[in-house]
């Protein structure tokens, strides 16, 4: 038998070990950390950390795929993060003195649950209906590491074009911007190299740090992706008996908490610089966070405690919805699914042919309107989340606004494994599946006509293209299996015409 290339017997060894995994230990620590926080915990509390048990039990194995158990992390953390964080630092949030939140906060857990149980039921489904269907292959990609590098870092500057070019031909705005996403799959492969079979801690952060750098420059916080995208590639090939994957996990992790405060910290006077036209390179931008970042950490802890609260209230995406919660129905009357139903036709009716199709209304006038609260809109250049779950309130009411959160979680769980499944080199398959879950996923914020459309574009752009590539590469390798077939000696060859 042919010894397989170092790599792909890594990814094969990967397999074997998770197939093996059993969840009894994850079971224990769950277990133990929910008795404690009985005795100590407000039950709302308990029910967040006993709805999170459950998620990653019924999620971290599907498909071997760790992405979707940590989307539906960050969007529980949406929901709890003001709970969690006055149990575990007694400081009240001023949120919770405005207004009561804690309703919405229960409404949101479950509505992760009906998410929750979607997303379970989809992957069952489709494994079900598709018992003919072929798995992913073990084969990694017949690309060396040098030209990874070279291809991550010609996606940088792609990526770059792409954006520019996108908002200047509306028709094809969602497309060319899901297509510049290939750079995040580029980035994952390129870190999952680094990181297996010996783990390069070195390149590894300093790729992740370069990223953070170019992500840091825009208007919103992009630097967000890259660091998820290293976070779920050492969560995807993690050892927790390796040191150097313990110590790179920590970082990211502590990365991913200085850049979250540090952008809390800065976040006004750089957008005004920004918006003011102050800073119009990357290289200014970059000097601008440089500097507001040294003035924030001279400042000293107290202003660190402050950016802290600060940091858990902007996560804490629950006090508009739960102001909308007060005023429907009493105030504002239920839509009858008004908000879903023009999400689903603004999607389902592309730009490129229907050229005259009117705007959405933005989050921010849906905050004014059903939370009664006048907010930042379109005339200063920015907008105020309202949400999925606030959205299926306004339109449906409580129980009934449950069931097209359960179904868009079929919906996803089913093209994810979908996915999964036709992409047979399992290093693209899991790249790709990655990106594609990860980004219309992981906001509980997010609107329905932004998560639904940015899924389906993702699916049809990105996935498509990666299907595609996926062929070229197995046909590719047929043709060249077919080209060493020779005869052996001594085998007559058929004559012409017999």
């Amino acid at each position: 038998m042919t010894a397989l290339p170092v790599y792909q017997r890594e990814l094969r060894s990967s397999q074997i070990q998770s197939t093996r995994s059993s969840p009894r230990e994850t079971i224990a620590w769950w277990l133990a950390i929910f008795t404690v926080s009985i005795s100590t915990w407000d039950w709302l509390a308990v029910a967040s950390v006993a709805l999170l048990w459950l998620a990653w039990y019924q999620l971290r194995t599907q498909d071997g795929l760790t992405v979707v158990a940590l989307a539906f992390t960050f969007q529980w953390l949406q929901v709890c993060a003001g709970t969690l964080y006055y149990e575990i630092t007694g400081r009240i949030s001023p949120l919770v003195l405005s207004t009561n939140v804690r309703p919405m906060v229960l409404v949101g857990l479950f509505c992760l649950l009906a998410l929750l149980e979607g997303l379970v039921l989809g992957r069952r489904w489709l494994r079900q209906h598709s018992s003919g269907r072929s798995e992913p292959t073990a084969a990694a990609l017949p690309l060396t590491q040098p030209q990874i590098f070279g291809l991550y870092v010609l996606s940088v500057f792609v990526q770059g074009s792409l954006q520019v070019v996108a908002w200047h031909v509306p028709q094809l705005t969602q497309g060319l911007l899901a297509i510049g996403f290939i750079r995040y799959v580029i980035l994952f492969v390129l870190l999952r190299r680094l990181a297996q079979p010996q783990f390069r801690r070195v390149p590894f952060i300093a790729i992740v740090l370069v990223e953070v750098v170019l992500s840091s420059t825009g208007y919103f916080a992009d630097f967000r992706e890259p660091l998820m995208i290293a976070v779920l590639t050492l969560l995807d090939i993690g050892k927790p008996r390796r040191v150097g994957h313990v110590t790179s996990f920590v970082l990211v992790g502590a990365l991913v908490l200085l850049t979250s405060l540090i952008w809390t910290a800065i976040k006004p006077d750089y957008r005004l610089a920004y918006r003011e036209g102050a800073v119009e390179s990357r290289t200014a931008r970059i000097a601008l966070i440089g500097h507001l970042s040294s003035e924030w950490i001279d400042q000293g802890t107290t202003r660190w405690q402050t950016t802290f609260d600060k940091l858990a209230d902007r996560v804490w995406a629950v006090y508009y919805p739960a102001l909308a919660m007060r005023r429907v129905p009493s105030v504002v009357p239920h839509t009858d699914g008004a908000i879903f139903r023009n999400a689903l036709v603004h999607i389902f009716t592309p730009r490129l042919f229907f050229k005259d199709k009117p705007d959405l209304i933005s989050d921010s006038d849906k905050v004014r309107e059903y939370s009664g609260v006048w907010v930042a809109g379109e005339e200063s250049g920015t907008s105020i989340a309202f949400g999925y779950a606030a959205e299926s309130y306004v339109d449906f009411g409580i129980p009934w606004m449950f069931i097209p959160i359960f179904c868009w979680g079929v919906a996803m769980g089913a093209s994810i494994s979908w996915m999964r499944r036709r992409i047979r080199h399992n290093e693209l398959a899991i790249a790709v599946t990655t990106i594609v879950a990860w980004l219309p996923l992981y906001l509980f914020e997010r609107s329905w006509a932004m998560m639904m459309g940015l899924a389906i574009t993702m699916l049809v752009f990105l996935g498509g293209a990666a299907i595609l590539f996926d062929r070229v590469l197995i046909t590719r390798s047929q043709v060249r299996q077919v080209g060493h077939v020779r005869p052996h000696a001594g085998t007559p060859v058929p004559a012409a015409g017999n």
